[in-house]
Formats: C-alpha cells, sequence, structure tokens
C-alpha cells in the first residue's frame, strides 16, 4: 500500500497511535499502521522495514514506554539512516533515554499534554502536509505551524541534523500529563488483534486483562470493564413480592448458575454515535421504520435510530441507541469482532443478570428499592413504596448514573437490552454454566433485560426478563456488548 506517514509506537500506546493514523487519514494522508497494513503471512520485521524504507515522514509517538522499547529505537535509527524526517508527538513528559535523545530532542517535540487531543492532532496533520509539500522524502527545514497553547512548533529531525540535535538540552515542559485517546472509528477499519508485539519474536500473543481492568480495543470501540469468574442464584428472590404477577413465571425457578471464566463486558450500552459508524462504513440498510408503544406496538416509518422522536426529548451521540433489532446488534458484534480479531458478541441471559447483580442479592444492584436519582425509568409507578415523580420518557447519556460495583452504567432502565439468547417461558431446563439458551426456546422471539425510559420499576429488577419479536426494532430498546477473552 502507498503511504506517506509511517507509525512509530509502543502497544501501551495503541489507542493513541490509532488516533494518529485516523486524523492523518481524515486530512488525506496516507499512514502506514501496524498491525493494521502487515499482510498475513508476511515477516513482522521485513513488514517494519519496507514500510519504513516507503515513507516520507515518520510520527513517532512518544511516551515512557516508547522510551524504554528497543523497537522503537531500531524504527528511529532506520528512518534516520534513511534520511527521513521524524516528528516525536510526545504524549507524556518523559526525557528520551540516551540512545533516543542521539537522535531527537525535546526542542523537536509537538507535545500533547492538554486536552482536547484532537486539537494536537489537527496540527500535527498541518506539520505533516507541509513537509510533504515539500520535496517529499529529501532532507527537510523546520516547518512551522500554528500551535495551540503557546506550543514550541514541531521540527521534524532529519538525519543531517540528528547529532545537532542531540547537543540541545531537554527543556520540561510546563503542561500536565492527560492521558486521553479519542479519534474516528476509521482508525479501526481492518486491524487485526493484538497478536503481534514489538519487543517479541513471535508473531502472535494473547493479550491478557486483568479483573476490574476497564480496556479499548481500538479508539472508537466500546469501553470494557473485565468481570470475574464466579456464580450466583438466577431468578427472582421470593423478597421480591410486587414483582409483576405475569412476569414471575419467567423469573423462576430460581437456581444456580457457575460462571467459569471471566469475561469482558461494556461499561455501557452501545451508544447512537458508535452504531452510527457502523451503519456508515457497512452501509447497513436501516429502513422499515421502528415501533413504539401506545396500547399496542405501532410502526412508524418516519422513526430510525437517528431520529427515534422520544417524547421527552432528543437523543445525541452519548445517548445508548435505540430502534435496532436482535439481527442489527448481532451484524455490529460481527463487525466489530472482524475489525479487531476479538471475539464480541451479544451476553448472554445469565450473564446479563450476573454482570447486573455484581455480587448482590436485592431487587436493584443498590437495594430493595429505587428511586429517580437512580435509575431512568417511568417514575410515575412506584416499587416497595417508593415516592413518584413524572417520568422522563426519553433516554439519557449513558454515564448518567452512578456505575455498580463492577463498574457498569445503567444496567436497570434508560433502555431495555438485547441477549443472545431465544426466549424460554421459564427456566425448566436451563443451563448452569451461564452460556447462551437456544435449543427448545422460541428464537423468533428473544430476550430482554434492563427496563427502559418507559417501564414502571418492576421491570427494570436484576431478575426480570421477557421477549419481543427477533426483528423488532424499537424506541426504548437497545444493546450491549460482551467479549470472550483469550485464555
Amino acid at each position: 500500500m502507498a503511504h506517506d506517514v509511517f507509525i512509530s509506537y509502543s502497544t501501551k500506546d495503541k489507542n493513541v497511535a490509532d488516533a494518529v493514523c485516523a486524523v492523518l487519514e481524515r486530512n488525506g494522508i496516507r499512514c502506514w499502521i501496524a498491525p493494521r497494513d502487515v499482510t498475513p503471512g508476511t515477516v513482522w520485521g521485513a513488514a517494519i522495514v519496507g514500510a519504513i524504507h516507503g515513507a516520507k515522514v515518520i510520527v513517532l509517538v512518544f511516551s515512557g514506554a516508547a522510551n524504554t522499547s528497543p523497537q522503537i529505537e531500531r524504527e528511529v535509527e532506520r528512518a534516520i539512516s534513511k534520511g527521513l524526517p521524524i516528528i516525536p508527538f510526545r504524549i507524556e513528559e518523559v526525557q528520551p533515554s540516551d540512545s533516543l535523545e542521539y537522535f531527537i530532542s525535546a526542542s523537536h517535540w509537538l507535545n500533547a499534554f492538554t486536552e482536547p487531543l484532537e486539537q494536537h492532532l489537527e496540527v500535527l496533520a498541518k506539520v505533516v502536509r507541509r513537509i510533504l509539500e515539500v520535496k517529499g522524502g529529501e532532507e527537510t527545514r523546520p516547518v512551522a505551524a500554528a500551535t495551540p497553547h503557546n506550543e514550541a512548533p514541531a521540527q521534524p529531525v532529519a538525519a543531517s541534523s540528528a547529532k545537532t540535535a542531540a547537543l540541545a538540552p531537554p527543556r520540561p515542559s510546563r503542561l500536565p500529563v492527560v492521558v486521553a485517546a479519542a479519534a474516528a472509528l476509521a482508525a479501526c477499519l481492518a486491524l487485526v488483534a493484538l497478536f503481534l508485539m514489538w519487543q517479541s519474536n513471535k508473531t502472535t500473543v494473547s493479550v491478557a486483562h486483568q479483573e476490574g481492568e476497564i480496556f479499548k480495543d481500538c479508539a472508537k470501540c466500546p469501553q470494557m470493564v473485565v468481570v470475574p469468574a464466579g456464580r450466583f442464584m438466577m431468578g427472582a428472590a421470593d423478597q421480591e413480592k410486587s414483582s409483576a404477577d405475569w412476569a414471575r413465571a419467567g423469573e423462576q425457578p430460581v437456581h444456580d448458575v457457575r460462571i467459569a471464566k471471566p469475561f469482558a463486558v461494556g461499561i455501557y450500552a452501545v451508544t447512537r454515535d458508535d452504531f452510527a459508524e457502523f451503519v456508515r462504513e457497512t452501509k447497513t440498510a436501516m429502513d422499515g421504520g421502528c415501533s413504539y408503544w401506545t396500547d399496542k406496538e405501532t410502526l412508524d416509518p418516519a422513526r430510525s435510530f437517528l431520529e427515534p422522536k422520544l417524547s421527552g426529548g432528543p437523543q445525541t451521540g452519548d445517548h445508548p441507541v435505540v430502534c435496532v433489532s436482535a439481527q442489527d446488534a448481532a451484524k455490529y458484534a460481527a463487525w466489530l469482532s472482524d475489525r479487531t480479531g476479538h471475539n464480541y458478541r451479544l451476553l448472554s441471559d445469565a450473564e446479563r443478570e450476573y454482570v447486573t447483580r455484581a455480587g448482590t442479592t436485592t431487587a436493584f444492584w443498590w437495594g430493595p428499592n429505587i428511586s429517580p436519582d437512580q435509575a431512568n425509568y417511568w417514575s410515575d409507578a412506584t416499587y416497595h413504596g417508593s415516592a413518584t415523580t413524572p417520568g422522563r420518557f426519553t433516554t439519557l447519556p449513558v454515564k448518567f448514573f452512578k456505575p455498580n460495583p463492577w463498574g457498569l452504567f445503567q444496567v436497570h432502565g434508560n433502555v431495555t437490552e438485547l441477549v443472545a439468547d431465544c426466549w424460554h417461558a421459564n427456566y425448566v431446563g436451563a443451563p448452569s454454566d451461564g452460556s447462551v439458551w437456544q435449543g427448545n426456546g422460541d428464537c423468533k422471539e428473544r430476550t430482554i433485560r434492563g427496563g427502559s425510559y418507559m417501564n414502571s420499576p418492576d421491570l427494570l429488577r436484576s431478575a426480570h426478563r421477557r421477549s419481543i419479536p427477533a426483528d423488532l426494532r424499537e424506541v426504548s430498546i437497545g444493546f450491549r456488548l460482551a467479549q470472550t477473552l483469550a485464555n
């Protein structure tokens, strides 16, 4: 692939590197970044060397991890030997090691410490564009750029200036360190799993995540948290006396479920912005309208996930997506899996109750009662004598309320969430290992969990479950993702 820029980075800084690539490509600058642009089956080292030789500019995402990376040092040395200009894009206030200081110095940094990261990425794109406008691949003069917050303009390091640059003393930054990564989902397109590491001779590795760790596989991937293995009693406890009578059968019998391995789950429901990127990139048809509830499900052809026409107010990009069917959710998960190389999927029915409870046994993770300060629901109705207030009748941003003990936001209310199971009227014969239950069920109907802004509090309980048609798109139904982790 023809490219203008080679992006050098440590694996720990992958989110920022993806952001760099996304903004450069948005500005019409072609970048080469691993592992996205490594052709499967090629020798890793040869692919890196070839990509450096084919570039006109090197962007080094510089941090503490990059500073101690032998692979980064080899890439910088190779670029210098070819006379390529290097732009160090510093995301942490770290001075270069002795070996790297020989090639780069603080006078050449483009610092990216202040928020938002996006403004520094745009400056970087302008600097790269100016370099490319000069004779590409030849030795270049320092290029000035409009630099925010009184930053020194970035200056590329050319081969002839490397030793001179080493004589310049590092200038300490007065700006605070910020850990930030935000970028367009385009940077994640065609990514393979993080099966390659810079400091290894192996071609594949497993990415190990610790329990409680929050991570993202790409700049615009959903935030995931690793939940522990464990066991719980699934179903409605006897003390939930005011649960809806019609729902009781679907929540019985209470049974023991064991989750054998940790897995990852989205800390919030998939947002409208995230889903819109999927629709745009895949050109998925989302026509056909969306249903809403009056005294029955009513289809409105003018409604969609972009405009659900919620009576309580409009949605924004950080609201959970609605007007999506079980098939839509499965396609999104498959697309994200293909782009990252990781196994994204819907949660099983048992997993959804497990992560909702997060070790608790009450009707809601915070206790036996509920209030509008804890969840978004039809608060005109009461539960166990809770106070009533007019309902909001619209979704809220996905991080609006306090998360549960495992770090998950709005597992009760806001939007009802699809799970992977076919519908079963009760738990007779249900698996005890937390797996998806499909056999002997009605797969034209899918199980949903959590309740929504338009449901009474009974339907928000940890134990509550009900069903919808698999092809239904409805104004109060969205979804959350899980990820099966590598061993």
